[in-house]
């Protein structure tokens, strides 16, 4: 009878340890499949973004004579509003 028992108790340790085993393994595969399907999505993202700023680059409407800073645009707006206000004022 203790014999049998030993035989049984070795086959339900084989049986958890397999279980185990293939538990991990699939833990292993889904983790590896997120992780390949999230750099597929990154780098379409990645892909699209810079085929995007190429288009954009391509088809941008470009204004005559060098390339202004921001500040320089906005001092640039800011005359020509001083300028616009000062002939509508009252002399």
């Amino acid at each position: 009878m203790a014999t049998a028992d030993r035989e049984s108790n070795a086959r339900v340790d084989g049986n958890l340890q397999n279980l185990y085993v293939l538990q991990w393994d699939s833990q292993d595969n889904t983790t590896s499949r997120d992780e390949q399907e999230e750099k597929l999505i990154l780098n379409a993202w990645q892909s699209m973004s810079v085929a995007l700023q190429q288009y954009s680059l391509c088809k941008a409407p470009r204004a005559p004579g060098p390339a202004q800073s921001f500040l320089a645009k906005q001092r640039q707006s800011t005359q020509a509003r001083r300028t616009v206000s000062s002939r509508q004022q009252p002399g």
